[in-house]
């Protein structure tokens, strides 16, 4: 098991780190000098400047003009403008590579995700208050800078929580989607967002069901444990709250002689497997990569290892990346759109080309969305883990 983790982290580090920059011209370098400091500078804000970075977030996104203290906020970013700059020279380097383990395994260092969370705030914040004061191109491209964190940070090689990455790519889209609709943006700035989006949605990450740097996590997980048997019984504690689907019971590992480590071993052979299958489809249909999720996590449940059942079943996704292509695809269009009165015709990650429809002084564009099924387009933008229904983009015709 530890030779073919330490294989799956040799291969992930030795993948390509070049990656096309989003505006402007790229600079040598890695990224990952510049996000670290500001990841560093957003980790040690101060508890007042905190408070008001969440009162932003609480009612400045719905009710903007209910903030009390426009100045309170201007004060904020002002202290957090090393932070965004770091960010900004990051997003234009010309390589984006983060080794959180040597070749050897031992780990290096964890990103933090509440560090993430507030520099996507940050930058949001930011954003708006460009946007209002009438710059709205130098918030465009704060914006496409903060996706590009987020699809840097998706290639992160060592413990990540994807959801930091998931949120910037969520408060990008979302903001540059009130842009794009806007009056703030000229037609050769929408056009130069419309190819950053472009390059954003070519060189992002297409994630399958299962990844190889899932179970490679999973393996270091019980490689470095201190008490292997704590770790694996830490799982049916959290499994059987009120509620949770019932994996099989630990005394089930009766045939691996209960022994944790046959037990552990068998799960990441399972794991791999899992992956390899999933490998198979690199470039196939939505229809055809969800039916394969959905049928690993039935034969995960049903799998006589109580650790495949539930760490292995936990694992499998098939949701992935295509909800935030499907935006950055909707972006597109919109922009094309706006700047040159013409559509673009551009393939839905869930089949097909995106739609689009006359609604009454409005076009209604729209993907498929999770289900796969064509509702009309009536739905909305929702929130980066839903829709499972159309995702949907109104515009002025």
């Amino acid at each position: 098991m530890k030779v073919d983790v330490l294989r799956l982290l040799h291969e992930e580090q030795s993948r390509p780190t070049g990656r096309p920059v989003l505006r402007g011209t790229s600079v040598s370098g890695n990224a990952w000098d510049e996000y670290e400091a500001a990841l560093g500078l957003s980790a040690a804000m101060s508890p007042e400047d905190q408070e008001a970075l969440d009162r932003f977030i609480s009612f400045g996104r719905t009710q903007w003009h209910s903030i009390p203290n426009r100045r309170t906020l201007d004060s904020l970013l002002l202290r957090a403008a090393p932070a965004l700059s770091h960010l900004q020279a990051g997003a234009i380097r010309r390589d984006a590579w983060y080794h959180g383990r040597t070749l050897d395994g031992v780990l290096l260092k964890i990103v933090n995700v509440f560090s993430v969370y507030r520099l996507a705030y940050l930058a949001e914040a930011k954003a708006r208050t460009l946007s209002d004061d009438g710059r709205g191109r130098e918030a465009a491209d704060l914006l496409l800078d903060l996706a590009q964190l987020g699809r840097d940070g998706l290639f992160v090689e060592g413990p990540s929580s994807p959801s930091g990455w998931y949120l910037c790519l969520d408060v990008a889209t979302r903001q540059l989607r009130a842009l794009i609709l806007s009056i703030r943006l000229t037609p050769e700035d929408l056009l130069d967002v419309e190819r950053g989006l472009e390059a954003l949605d070519r060189s992002s990450r297409r994630f399958l069901p299962m990844e190889a740097t899932e179970i490679q996590e999973f393996g270091f997980e019980f490689l470095e444990a201190e008490d292997l048997s704590a770790a694996v019984r830490k799982v049916w504690e959290e499994e059987y709250a009120p509620g949770a689907v019932k994996p099989r019971k630990l005394w089930d590992g009766w045939r691996f002689g209960f022994s944790d480590r046959m037990m552990v071993a068998d799960a990441f052979d399972e794991g791999l497997a899992y992956v390899r299958r999933c490998e198979r489809l690199e470039g196939a249909s939505w229809s055809e990569v969800r039916h394969l999720g959905d049928l690993l996590e039935k034969e995960a449940l049903a799998n006589r290892n109580p650790i495949v059942s539930s760490l292995i079943r936990r694992k499998i996704n098939a949701v992935s990346m295509r909800l935030p292509l499907a935006r950055i695809r909707l972006l597109r269009v919109a922009a094309h759109y706006k700047a040159t009165g013409e559509f673009l015709d551009v393939e839905d990650p869930y089949g097909g080309t995106l739609r689009r429809a006359e609604d009454a002084c409005r076009w209604r564009i729209w993907s498929v969305g999770y289900d796969g099924v064509d509702n009309g387009g009536w739905s909305d933008w929702g929130t980066r883990y839903t829709p499972l229904i159309d995702v949907a983009l109104l515009m002025d015709r």
